[in-house]
């Protein structure tokens, strides 16, 4: 149970205190006393009652399922999460079944105008470093596939044949 306001506090101890969080505080923003919350329990599984797994439990339904119940109560991601460079990810247009990728649309935050198709691998927490490895050389053929493509376009249109 997470107890979302700010100013809650949680009076119950013993068994009756399980399973129950708070907002996580921390003095360097000038929140008080250091205080594990919501987050704690979510990153660390720090939280009375809650098992301690070798390997997250969470999957990727039970996380759309979380999106979900989020956007339903109204509870909007940071925009520094959304935002890659000078770009702000707008809008999730492709979600790959194996979950290894996401596709954006993707706005410049200074040119509106400017709009692109941004990719986010996704490389998991637990991922091995011979996964990390293999993920991150996809992307980089993958960018170096693009970029050869984009050079010879822009190369196309910008160059100027004489005529006889």
């Amino acid at each position: 149970m997470f107890l979302s306001h700010p100013n809650a506090k949680c009076l119950l101890s013993g068994v009756a205190a399980n399973y129950v969080r708070l907002r996580d505080q921390d003095p360097s923003k000038g929140e008080g006393a250091e205080r594990s919350g919501i987050m704690g329990a979510i990153r660390r599984r720090e939280c009375p009652g809650l098992k301690q797994f070798q390997f997250s439990p969470v999957n990727r339904p039970t996380i759309l399922a979380l999106a979900r119940a989020m956007e339903q109560a109204g509870i909007r991601p940071s925009q520094n999460a959304r935002r890659v460079g000078d770009f702000l990810l707008e809008r999730l247009v492709f979600d790959s079944p194996t979950g290894a990728y996401q596709d954006w649309v993707a706005k410049h935050v200074a040119i509106e105008s400017t709009m692109r198709l941004a990719r986010i691998y996704m490389v998991s927490r637990q991922a091995t470093e011979e996964q990390r490895t293999i993920i991150t050389n996809a992307a980089y053929r993958e960018f170096q596939l693009l970029e050869a493509h984009h050079t010879t376009a822009t190369r196309n249109l910008f160059s100027t044949k004489s005529n006889p």
